[in-house]
């Protein structure tokens, strides 16, 4: 999937709540506000909670 914007306008258009996840692009935590280029990987990773 190409995507130009941010990890945050990602997860909204995936329909994502971001409090769930956390994103990592090229295997790095970025902020929220880091501008995705073409060839970056972005992984999405679910968060548990829980005890």
């Amino acid at each position: 999937m190409v995507f130009n914007g941010t990890p945050i306008e990602l997860l909204k258009k995936l329909k994502i709540m971001r409090e769930e996840v956390v994103v990592k692009v090229n295997g790095k935590l970025v902020p929220e506000t880091t501008r995705l280029k073409k060839t970056d990987k972005v992984e999405v990773i679910k968060v548990v909670f829980g005890g």
